[in-house]
């Protein structure tokens, strides 16, 4: 019967390499978009991509950082096959050999063969440059819009004059890059790329899979009432670097923070507790309440890291909302703006020290690392991207009195 066999060297310890292979984290960072892995006898195995296809299976054997052994019965395949993984340690790398056996020898199953290799292929290519660098190369070759993305919901569709409640908002859409040049600007709601409907942030990246840089597609979104078409290159990606010691990558976030901190008390200074309080509209956030969002914004990336270095990571059916009761909770326990900057302030000090504190085997850990520090490293400029809505509504504020 047909099989496939595979074999790659990795740059990582033996230990690394089989958590590679039977954690669900460290399966999301080279393999799959969601997964659970139980690596014990009759434990579930289940991974997921955003194409849509998906495979599940039982754990047959496992034989810690040597041999492991699942079934496997993926969307559309006529029966279960076998996934076997053998490892053997090497002077400078891991050993790996993948082999999937048990298919039959109809022509729809050589179709399913020849895809599954193909991207057992890409997979193990990707496994090398995550345990050795770091980097996602489903990330790093995912073509460019350079957008930044935000809520969008009924209440939000309704103050837009937007008359659908399904899609996509941009929160900006940033010069020099493909949404920006084909038009596209901050509360645009994306409803379709290409073929693909828009329903919400899961869509994107079924709509952009089998593109690449320099490609071209069609995007149909709303700017208020009226529903526009247009044509997007695709922008190349610039993966950012991550400092190479925990030294460099702590100064490099207490550098930027400090930055960003000074501009967001530079718009404050003289502000009023009347005017941060100040609403612009009925389902708009008042200055304390995007202050109180910041807080959530710098406390759910810590957890996130957190989770990641307990490999241990969470997986959800999309992005939470910014609930107000949250932000209420927030505010009630910090009422007045000096109290809730100090708090934010507080907040960015605790994932400085966090960061400080993350032990030498999770550095060693490139994947988990390079995720973390760039989330660190990025984070202030989503405290840069609410200056413009601060400044608004403080305008807004004065001129009401």
């Amino acid at each position: 019967m047909p099989q496939i066999r595979l074999t790659c060297d990795v740059r990582a310890p033996i230990e690394t390499v089989y958590q590679a292979f039977t954690n669900a984290t460290a399966l999301r960072e080279w393999m799959c978009d969601v997964a659970t892995f139980i690596p014990s006898p009759e434990g579930r195995v289940y991974f997921w991509w955003p194409s849509g296809f998906y495979a599940c299976g039982t754990v047959l054997s496992a034989e810690p950082h040597f041999h492991l052994a699942y079934s496997w019965l993926g969307k559309g395949n006529p029966a279960s096959s076998m996934v076997e993984i053998y490892l053997k340690a090497g002077r400078h790398a891991t050993h790996v050999t993948l082999v999937q056996k048990g298919m039959g020898r109809s022509e729809t199953w050589q179709r399913i063969c020849r895809e599954m290799e193909e991207g057992w292929k890409k997979g193990l290519e990707n496994l090398i440059s995550v345990l050795e660098t770091g980097i996602d190369l489903r990330i790093a070759r995912r073509p460019m819009m350079g957008v930044v993305l935000s809520d969008f919901n009924a209440d939000i569709a309704a103050a837009l004059g937007i008359p659908v409640h399904h899609g996509v908002r941009l929160e900006d859409a940033r010069e020099g890059f493909g949404a920006f040049d084909a038009g596209l600007r901050k509360n645009d709601v994306l409803v379709q790329m290409g073929d693909t409907p828009i329903q919400g942030y899961d869509s994107l990246g079924a709509a952009i899979q089998g593109y690449q840089a320099g490609d071209e597609i069609e995007i149909k979104f709303y700017r208020g009432s009226e529903l526009l078409t247009t044509q997007m290159v695709f922008s190349a990606r610039k993966m950012p670097e991550a400092p190479a010691t925990l030294v460099e990558l702590v100064e490099a976030v207490k550098k930027i923070k400090t930055e960003t901190r000074a501009g967001l008390l530079d718009l404050l200074r003289d502000v009023t507790d009347a005017e941060a309080a100040f609403k612009p509209a009925e389902n708009e956030w008042s200055i304390k309440e995007i202050i109180c969002h910041l807080i959530h914004v710098e406390r759910d990336i810590l957890a996130i890291s957190n989770d990641i270095l307990s490999v241990q990571e969470k997986v959800s059916d999309g992005f939470a909302d910014n609930n107000m009761a949250r932000i209420l909770a927030t505010l009630a326990a910090h009422p007045t703006l000096p109290e809730l900057l100090d708090a934010f302030a507080k907040s960015e000090l605790e994932t400085i020290i966090y960061l400080d504190n993350l032990p030498p085997h999770f550095i060693a850990r490139k994947a988990g690392y390079y995720r973390v520090a760039i989330m660190a490293l990025d984070l202030p400029s989503h405290t840069q991207s609410h200056f413009d809505q601060i400044k608004a509504n403080l305008e807004l504020a004065r001129a009401a009195r």
